[in-house]
């Protein structure tokens, strides 16, 4: 939605970014099969608010991307945040009724999908969820006349929606048939994102991707995208990113015949991490994943100077005072640093050999952290002052990495 949103941009047109803080304490039942639980006012209050952030947050790097990608200084397209709390906020049951409602037909609601195999369910439809159409329809109506919000970009599941909403200004206004093509109406939906099984991402279904770097941080949304399948790869870089079709037919060809260096899909990584979090983060995340997981060539111990230089300062450091780790068991250490859940799973880790300080193996399950774990830099002064008191590198698995920067 916002790759093809900025592709609008490119060209010019205004870009609203719809933002429900209405709606949002009903829930849309679209694909749902039982009824949303209701939030508190304040607690939609508090989701939309992150919403609003995480979209201007977005955006603004966005359009730096996609500005770098069409080969232009600024997209030429201004976009806007709106929030359909403020036409709702205003309007009375009374007013609904009147000015919505009215032209509103049961028989076209009751034919939706959404409706039709919910009231087949033994719990049916509450006549909140069946009026949520009824309110998408009016947001659509309300920008039309009141921003000239001319075409409406939703997921394949809001078709119904969109339609509702032009067809409502149809009836609002007489005199819709007789305009002309470029002042008319139109919908556009982009077909839900699922994984290689057909299974789709989000929230609920336990495998969502969080475009908060305090959620998903710019390493873990890096990584993820280098997991994809050789068989989703190009989909995916043309759902998600701006690549001209050259570039991406160069590099798939390219993958066919060096598929171990995995082309595409650290073009897909690059592209998304500096869409969603900018060029500078997304430059730093790949010298990280660089550092960490070398493709290409044999695994060399690391130069530790390096490790630090690389990791001071991002979401891999943590603090940890001395007295509380110095003889205080690994497995405990591994917990506070976040990686590991429990005592139990960290003790498995390190009996199956996959713990390491310093890039070493630590397998005693019992073992304890003994001064010379705690790393010290005699070169670089980046390193220096990160590490007065020691650091350590401690590493999970494959991909769980953290730097402990030990305080006194």
């Amino acid at each position: 939605m916002l790759v093809t949103a900025l592709v609008f941009q490119c060209y010019g047109p205004r870009t609203l970014a719809l933002v429900g803080g209405a709606t949002g304490q009903i829930g849309d039942p679209s694909g749902k099969h039982a009824e949303r639980p209701l939030q508190n006012k304040a607690a939609v209050a508090e989701n939309t608010q992150h919403i609003k952030d995480q979209i201007a947050y977005v955006m603004g790097h966005a359009r730096a991307y996609a500005a770098r990608r069409c080969g232009v200084e600024a997209v030429p397209g201004a976009w806007q945040l709106v929030d359909n709390a403020r036409w709702w906020s205003g309007m009375g049951l009374l007013d609904f009724f009147r000015d919505v409602g009215k032209h509103m037909r049961m028989g076209a609601m009751i034919s939706k999908d959404a409706v039709r195999s919910r009231m087949a369910t033994e719990d049916g439809l509450s006549l909140t969820e069946f009026c949520y159409q009824s309110l998408q329809a009016y947001d659509f109506c309300h920008l039309y006349e009141a921003e000239q919000c001319q075409v409406q970009l939703g997921g394949s599941d809001q078709w119904g929606n969109i339609i509702a909403g032009i067809e409502l200004v149809k009836k609002r206004d007489p005199q819709y048939a007789s305009k002309p093509w470029n002042e008319r109406m139109y919908g556009m939906t982009l077909p839900l994102l699922t994984t290689e099984t057909g299974k789709k991402y989000g929230k609920s279904e336990g495998n969502a991707v969080w475009l908060d770097p305090t959620m998903t941080s710019p390493y873990d949304l890096w990584q993820f995208l280098r997991r994809t399948p050789d068989t989703e790869v190009a989909r995916m870089l043309q759902l998600f990113t701006l690549v001209p079709q050259e570039e991406l037919a160069a590099v798939m060809q390219h993958h066919a015949q060096e598929p171990r260096r995995g082309l595409p899909q650290v073009l897909l990584a690059r592209e998304v991490v500096e869409l969603v979090h900018g060029a500078d983060v997304a430059a730093k995340t790949q010298q990280i994943v660089e550092l960490l997981h070398p493709i290409g060539r044999v695994l060399e111990p690391l130069n530790m100077d390096h490790v630090v230089a690389t990791l001071q300062g991002t979401t891999f450091e943590i603090q940890l005072p001395r007295e509380e780790i110095l003889n205080a068991p690994v497995a405990k250490i591994a917990v506070l640093a976040g990686l590991a859940p429990t005592l139990t799973v960290a003790r498995k880790v390190m009996a199956q050999g996959g713990f390491f300080i310093n890039q070493t193996a630590v397998r005693d399950p019992l073992a304890k952290l003994q001064p010379e774990h705690i790393w010290s830099s005699p070169v670089t002064a980046a390193a220096r002052a990160a590490s007065d008191n020691g650091v350590m590198l401690l590493q999970s698995g494959k991909r769980s990495y953290r730097l402990v920067r030990v305080d006194p």
